[in-house]
């Protein structure tokens, strides 16, 4: 069945007088009728069959379906179709009606066929949430629909696009000829099937599935089980019925890569008291969901139930002390709604302080086509057949290019079914073997042969299919500075200037440059130093992080906000103590703005870099090689031969006051109660131990905490090192407390 059948389905529908889920033909219960035109909820007028038509008498339909002809064909229609959604902190509604708020942070099945019609489409829709800001509040990150064989992600903030099959894809999308659509409408994600299955998502909060009744008593997961009945709609996976929310939906929890999710909120659970509820339900704030009459929403009460938006809202703005974004995001949710449902809706954003500011070559309406015009399909709005939507509409003279609006003369090029900005590079197969580009000249895709190195796989990292290094290598500096070269060789160097800790020095074209330099300094003590600056030169910009400016980090200079990325190329961010870099071509850089330094580079850089580091070229005995070539046995020869920059008393070795801790000093700090606790059999490292030794670790952690007098800062820094080595091997270290 093709959409275009589809919508004639839908069409036929209209022609019956029959509802297309309308508001007034819902009950108490979220059951539906289907009313003829000027009937009423009361006095439903109910078509089984289409006028007794003979041929209908041999077609057998399902529970909910009417059997209509056209052309002496007959065909089942669905009666009606059902809607769930899912939206805000986050607010659920069932295809039946029942309503729940649910702050699980894992992957939910929230819509399934599981019923025994081998003529109905399977399909699986599930969800995967996250926090924001509170571990008390959760909102929906990702919503993945599995259907003819498909997996189709929707990502949060990945507008114009989604992930098809892992693969990050520009919208829109045509899949087995037809049966899939995913376009863009307004600020939404729709996709369509060819058997009436919709789910629209707005990248954000917002999630809205629909579905025809055809697959009346046949969907299960959080949407329930569409029979008309939501007090049967929590059933669990194992098909009991259950009283707890958290219970019922914790059976629906898919596994996902996320240890650390909850089904619901163990501490710190926010709540919001009367006097709060009240300020935020006058009509600056929730109050103008239900204000009438002279609300923006005052044609809509008589089709959508304000009353549960308007509690709702009051909940997500008062949980978030009354943030605008969140009052937004509720009023948003009701006019969506109501659209959806034919009402007229006036302005609401301008009472509310909500102005929806446009992107380039756009303009806001708040009532505009459903159907914009893109690069794949220009003549879409004169076909289109969806009520308006609120959206930025691309001004005269230009369409959509995934998610900006670009002169029609700069579109790029559609292939087997998906667009593709001008000059766009991607693989068109998943062994890497043919690399294409949009050529914007020719308008047209050009593909050619290649494959990736012998030290590559092809495979997908971060929803992009390329060629990734099969393994990594990690070189450290810690503690005053204790450094682990790419290759496992260990030293200790005290020099204060500026170093060379990690750089291309290869002259090989398909290796991006790069260059990590450190700078270190005393703090107390003579004999040690520190690693005070990280910085990473890449793609003519300069990236720093400094021990003066903690949890910040500076491009070419300038402190940015965080997370910070550039133009696809490098992303900064802060996870834990450290402040992390990475690349596109898969360079890590990090810093704990103390003395932790790291660096990490794919193996396609073996034997092509140079610095404190070594050349990566998994032969430790050649590491101690000089910025001339020649090898030395001199540690501090050889870390001085990379200084590259000067800095006011520095120096390459300790100066005056060099004394270092004797054997018998050293002795009380290798107790269980300082550096002892990295090597306990039975200590909160233990399960580390087999990946890595932690004597090296033992050693530098006696070394420096001994020459600070058992300094607390120092004794936590020592052994954060080892734990921070742990963590990148999956080993998670129990709470240390010193």
């Amino acid at each position: 069945m093709t959409l275009e059948r589809t919508q004639a389905l839908l069409r036929t529908m209209e022609s019956l007088s029959m509802t297309v889920r309308t508001p007034s033909s819902c009950d108490e219960f979220g059951g539906w009728h289907s009313v003829e035109a000027g009937g009423n909820e009361t006095n439903p007028t109910v078509y089984p069959v289409d006028g007794g038509d003979e041929i209908c008498k041999a077609l057998k339909c399902r529970t909910k379906e009417t059997c209509k002809t056209e052309d002496g064909h007959a065909t089942c229609v669905p009666d009606y179709v059902g809607t769930c959604w899912g939206w805000g902190n986050p607010h659920y509604h069932t295809f039946d009606g029942l309503k729940f708020d649910f702050q699980g942070t894992c992957t939910y099945t929230i819509a399934k066929y599981c019923g025994t019609d081998p003529t109905l489409e399977p399909f699986t829709i599930d969800e995967k949430n996250d926090n924001r800001g509170s571990q008390a509040i959760s909102f929906l990150r990702v919503t993945n629909i599995y259907v003819y064989g498909y997996n189709i992600s929707i990502y949060k903030r990945e507008v114009g696009k989604v992930r098809l099959n892992g693969v990050i894809t520009s919208l829109p999308v045509t899949l087995s000829d037809g049966k899939i659509r995913v376009y863009q409408s307004g600020f939404r994600a729709i996709l369509q099937t060819d058997f009436g299955l919709q789910v629209a998502y707005n990248w954000d909060w917002h999630l809205v599935i629909t579905l025809p009744s055809s697959y009346y008593e046949a969907t299960c997961g959080l949407c329930g089980n569409f029979n008309q009945n939501p007090e049967d709609d929590m059933t669990s996976a194992s098909g009991t019925r259950v009283s707890s929310i958290v219970g019922w939906a914790a059976s629906w929890k898919v596994q996902d890569q996320d240890p650390f999710c909850w089904d619901s909120c163990q501490e710190n659970c926010l709540t919001c008291d009367e006097s709060t509820r009240k300020l935020y339900g006058g009509d600056s704030h929730c109050g103008l969901i239900s204000k009438a009459p002279g609300g923006p929403f005052r044609e809509c009460h008589s089709r959508v139930n304000s009353s549960e938006f308007f509690d709702r809202c009051i909940y997500d703005v008062c949980l978030n002390r009354g943030a605008t974004r969140i009052l937004c995001q509720a009023l948003e949710a009701y006019a969506a709604t109501c659209r959806d449902q034919g009402a007229t809706v006036y302005d609401w954003r301008m009472p509310s302080g909500c102005a929806l500011p446009c992107p380039e070559n756009s303009h806001y309406e708040a009532c505009g086509n459903a159907c914009p015009a893109s690069c794949s399909d220009r003549t879409a709005p004169s076909f289109c057949r969806e009520p308006c939507v609120e959206t930025c509409q691309c001004n005269d003279g230009y369409v959509l290019s995934t998610d900006k609006c670009v002169p029609v003369a700069s579109c790029g090029c559609d292939y087997n079914g998906r667009y593709y900005k001008p000059s766009e590079e991607f693989w068109d197969d998943e062994n890497c073997s043919s690399r294409c580009r949009c050529d914007p000249i020719l308008g047209t895709v050009v593909c050619r042969k290649t494959s990736c190195k012998a030290k590559e796989r092809c495979s997908v990292v971060s929803g992009i299919r390329g060629c990734h290094a099969i393994n990594y290598s990690t070189c450290i500096g810690t503690g005053d500075p204790h450094y682990t070269t790419f290759d496992g060789k260990k030293y200790d160097f005290m020099g204060t200037c500026i170093y060379q800790f990690a750089a291309l020095c290869s002259e090989d074209p398909t290796l991006t440059p790069f260059n990590v330099k450190v700078e270190n300094n005393n703090r107390g003590s003579k004999a040690v130093s520190f690693t005070k600056t990280v910085t990473l030169e890449v793609y003519n910009v300069t990236i720093s992080l400094s021990q003066e400016h903690p949890r910040k980090i500076q491009v070419n200079g300038v402190f940015v906000d965080l997370p910070f990325s550039h133009q696809h190329k490098f992303k900064a961010y802060i996870s834990g103590v450290h402040g992390f870099i990475k690349t596109d071509f898969d360079l890590r850089v990090s810093f704990d703005w103390y003395s932790y330094a790291r660096v990490i580079i794919p193996n396609t850089y073996a034997n092509a870099v140079c610095g404190l580091c070594g050349n990566a070229n998994q032969d430790p005995s050649d590491d101690l090689t000089l910025k001339n070539g020649t090898q030395t046995s001199d540690e501090i020869q050889f870390a001085d031969s990379w200084k590259v920059g000067e800095v006011p008393g520095c120096s390459s070795s300790c100066n005056g006051d060099c004394s270092v801790c004797s054997e018998a000093q050293k002795q009380p700090y290798k107790g269980d109660q300082y550096c002892g606790v990295l090597t306990q059999q039975n200590g909160p490292f233990r399960q580390c131990h087999g990946a890595i030794d932690p004597a090296p670790f033992f050693d530098d952690c006696i070394y420096d905490t001994c020459q600070y007098k058992g300094h607390q800062d120092t004794l936590c820094t020592a052994i954060s090192s080892y734990a921070t080595s742990c963590q990148s091997c999956s080993f998670t270290d129990a709470a240390v407390l010193l």
